[in-house]
């Protein structure tokens, strides 16, 4: 965790320069350190900026509650979220991370220690969820090719015969006899043209 990009979104100047300096103060090698005052002002600071983690009070001149998750979430997909609340709600904690946060902080019982751990469990969360999303993207892609691929050469995912023109379910062989007798092109390679 060297170099990270770090997003303080806090209306209270002390309690943001309290949680600055446990940041300086805990281990980790924070690259910038900067502070919103309102979810608009984060916002903007997220069009210009890209951010590893961005610590968020959920109560803001502009905004109040869970819809400030999703907003921050919104303006940086790729973040981890900590929000820090003023209380002890466990409640409010599940649903932070419902709405898209990986860690949930009370003022009170915020450390140095505790702030870096919730800044590395937080960042590995992020990174886990990120890398389902690219493996379902994936997986996507490649259903969309299959299915498209069926639609040219429709073949059973079980046995692997080809349907025919008639409909008829032919073993790779057959088919391709079948082609040859109705004057179908075969392709060869590049590598096997050259062992002809």
């Amino acid at each position: 965790m060297e170099n990270l990009a770090i997003l303080i979104v806090e209306s209270n100047p002390t309690d943001s320069h309290l949680i600055k300096d446990y940041l300086f103060r805990a281990p980790l090698k924070a690259g910038i350190i900067d502070r919103a005052e309102s979810l608009h002002a984060a916002l903007e600071r997220l069009a210009q900026t890209a951010y590893d983690v961005i610590l968020v009070n959920l109560i803001l001149s502009d905004s109040n509650g869970l819809e400030t998750i999703r907003s921050i979430a919104n303006g940086a997909p790729e973040a981890a979220i900590i929000v820090i609340s003023e209380g002890d709600n466990h409640a409010l904690a599940s649903k932070s991370v419902r709405f898209g946060a990986q860690d949930h902080l009370e003022k009170q019982h915020i450390s140095p220690i505790m702030l870096h751990k919730s800044l590395h469990y937080a960042i590995e969360r992020r990174t886990m969820l990120q890398e389902r999303e690219d493996v379902l993207n994936d997986l996507g892609t490649a259903l969309e090719k299959l299915d498209s691929l069926e639609n040219i050469l429709p073949f059973c995912v079980n046995c692997r015969k080809i349907r025919n023109a008639a409909g008829q379910w032919l073993d790779l062989e057959e088919y391709i006899n079948e082609q040859d007798r109705r004057g179908g092109n075969r392709l060869i390679c590049p590598i096997c043209r050259q062992n002809f």
